[in-house]
């Protein structure tokens, strides 16, 4: 119980993405984006998120959606510091 308790605290409240406004749920667990994949409704769902809290949204523990165009540059841009996943890799991991 502990462990959970401590997962949680971390989550919501020492996270690195802890500022970015989504919903509780979203925070702690992929669980509500998955269950919304499984119902086709994912398109839908972060779009009601993007409505009610603005243009950057946590949407799950470590994934933020972001709807403002400027975030394009600062994100995928030259030199950014942020790293592309396996899937862009010449070799996808097995």
């Amino acid at each position: 119980m502990l462990r959970k308790a401590s997962y949680i605290i971390y989550q919501v409240a020492l996270h690195p993405l802890r500022h970015f406004p989504g919903p509780f749920w979203a925070k702690i667990s992929p669980l509500p984006l998955m269950l919304q994949c499984r119902r086709a409704r994912r398109s839908a769902w972060v779009l009601e998120q993007h409505n009610e809290y603005g243009p950057h949204v946590r949407i799950a523990p470590n994934h933020i959606s972001m709807t403002d165009p400027r975030a394009i540059n600062e994100i995928y841009g030259h030199k950014t510091g942020f790293l592309k996943g396996p899937f862009y890799e010449d070799k996808i991991p097995k």
